[in-house]
């Protein structure tokens, strides 16, 4: 398990590190505390908040990243991602994001688990994409729709309004 707490107070690209607990592994578990509204894929935006990101166990597809509430029992998003990697791992949980002018919330870019090179970068829907592209004049990579529709609803409790 992984826990810490994301400020957002950067100029550019912010990259949020974590004190490691305790480690699983196999479905990357993070315990995730944020202070202000984040987007996600999906057009949603996390209210401030503890979380839970974890793998899904997906026997055919490792890149499936689940939200959960802090205790894991309400789902409020399962994210499509694909594998990315980094030249220095960290040894602590970093998560990076898109940076989005005029007080919108930062847009979820990465997420790596500490001691890998490897991690998940989420895919956001077409139409996503574009708006973070556009607003952060950088490459925002995509799933299509079909893709997304194939998963969980979630719960949309914690969303900010």
């Amino acid at each position: 398990m992984q826990r810490f707490t994301a400020i957002f107070t950067l100029p550019l690209m912010l990259s949020i590190a974590a004190t490691p607990l305790l480690s699983d592994d196999h479905d990357k578990k993070t315990d995730v505390t944020i202070t202000e509204p984040v987007q996600i894929p999906g057009g949603m935006v996390l209210a401030p908040g503890a979380y839970m990101f974890i793998l899904n166990n997906s026997a055919s597809n490792r890149n499936i990243v689940e939200i959960k509430s802090e205790d894991g029992q309400h789902l409020y998003a399962m994210v499509l991602a694909q594998r990315t990697t980094r030249v220095d791992p960290s040894s602590k949980t970093v998560l990076t994001f898109y940076e989005m002018p005029n007080g919108a919330p930062p847009a979820l870019r990465q997420w790596f688990w500490p001691g890998d090179a490897d991690g998940q970068e989420f895919l956001y829907r077409h139409n996503e994409a574009t708006t973070i592209s556009q607003m952060s004049h950088q490459s925002v990579p995509e799933a299509s729709d079909e893709e997304y529709l194939s998963l969980k609803a979630p719960d949309e409790s914690a969303f900010a309004k």
